[in-house]
């Protein structure tokens, strides 16, 4: 799967947010990057762009290399983008909207104190009261959100088509 740097963008800023996008370029166009340019690169104090990497690391999306550098004594990481894993988060990502999508045909009982989120039976189960507040749970209407869900499924299953047909 080709993935365009748009369909990169959009990844990264809906799973881990937009701030990680300057990073992910730099990443994108070198291999092997020391942190000391990536920081020179963002302009950002080195410790924030350590942070934003460990971040992109525990999605699986940067590895490192660490070096010890012969005259000071200290470690330098050197840090490469994993194409793959951008791959796969958008998989994953799109995955995770269709399983929302099938949640449209299951009935969900909420509290009103935002206790808890329960199907139809389960609600039955606790006779339509909250086990945490004891309030009366009220049926959910996911009819916004499936709108919003649903062209985004759409938004994603055009570009899909449009990157086949590119490649």
């Amino acid at each position: 799967m080709y993935l365009s740097n748009k369909a990169v963008e959009s990844i990264i800023s809906e799973n881990i947010g937009h701030e990680f996008l300057s990073l992910v370029k730099v990443l994108k166009k070198k291999r092997e990057v020391s942190e000391f340019k990536l920081a020179s690169c963002i302009n950002k104090n080195i410790n924030i762009t350590r942070s934003m990497l460990y971040k992109l690391s525990s999605f699986n999306l940067v590895g490192s290399r660490k070096v010890k550098d012969k005259k000071t004594g200290w470690c330098i990481y050197y840090w490469s983008l994993k194409h793959n894993s951008i791959k796969y988060l958008a998989k994953k990502s799109e995955e995770n909207k269709l399983n929302l999508k099938k949640q449209d045909d299951i009935e969900f009982f909420a509290c009103p104190n935002l206790c808890c989120r329960v199907s139809y039976e389960k609600s039955m189960d606790l006779n339509f009261k909250c086990p945490e507040c004891g309030e009366l749970m009220y049926k959910e209407d996911n009819s916004s959100k499936m709108e919003i869900i649903i062209k985004e499924i759409k938004r994603i299953n055009d570009s899909a088509k449009y990157e086949a047909v590119k490649t």
